[in-house]
């Protein structure tokens, strides 16, 4: 999985940054359930985490790859 800038995400995917990232949803873990969907956390092979969204139509896409393609 490969790293993306935050200037990459449009402004509803990010986060403010006085939020704090613990214990808090994220804009587009939001999103992904707004719509629907399901959150799945999973670890890659380095320990870094991400979410997988399970859509209601059976798609499973990454929430934040999900986020910035319907914005």
């Amino acid at each position: 999985m490969k790293a993306i800038h935050p200037y990459a995400c449009p402004r509803c995917c990010r986060l403010p940054a006085n939020t704090f990232r613990t214990g808090m949803a994220n804009s587009a873990s939001k999103f992904c359930i707004a719509k629907g969907g399901r959150r799945e956390v999973k670890k890659d092979e380095s320990g870094g985490g991400y979410a997988l969204c399970h859509l209601p139509d059976s798609r499973i896409v990454e929430e934040w790859e999900y986020c910035r393609s319907q914005h």
